[in-house]
């Protein structure tokens, strides 16, 4: 019964809960909706799509999400078992949602990074993506088992 993110959210006040909710507008559904097919093929997003994954993250924010997110984790993966759509995005692709929660002047940026790309590049890129919106960002510190066992590291030395 609903499209658009704000319509999510008019759906949620509908119900009756017994806890709080916050919602958070996701990038691969975002991603999705703005460039249907060719997000899950993962090819890149036109200048329209830019502008228009943009303009909907300040929308959701608006109405009342708490930020966005998005993954660079591979084991992210959709019902069908595939890669999840964010998860190859450039950084003109994120920076267009940071753009979002600047226009909106609220919000977080909540990410998690790539944990098998090299730990120094990926808190460079949050830290862009921070400066760039100037809004919090929060991510989630993973290590994984194999390569750079010390990436953890690294990650809490930056933060």
């Amino acid at each position: 019964n609903w499209e658009t993110f704000p319509e999510y959210l008019d759906a949620l006040e509908a119900s009756h809960y017994d806890i709080d909710i916050a919602a958070q507008l996701p990038h691969s559904a975002l991603r999705v909706y703005v460039m249907g097919e060719r997000a899950a093929t993962h090819e890149p997003p036109s200048a329209e799509d830019l502008a228009r994954m943009r303009e909907l993250p300040t929308q959701a924010l608006r109405a009342g999400a708490l930020g966005v997110t998005t993954s660079r984790n591979l084991l992210h993966r959709t019902k069908a078992g595939e890669l999840a759509p964010s998860l190859f995005s450039e950084e003109q692709e994120l920076a267009a949602l940071a753009d979002g929660l600047k226009d909106a002047g609220r919000g977080v940026f909540q990410i998690i990074p790539a944990p098998m790309g090299d730990a120094e590049t990926e808190f460079a890129l949050m830290r862009r993506l921070a400066e760039r919106c100037g809004r919090p960002l929060s991510y989630s510190l993973i290590q994984m088992p194999t390569g750079d066992t010390e990436a953890w590291r690294t990650s809490l030395k930056r933060l």
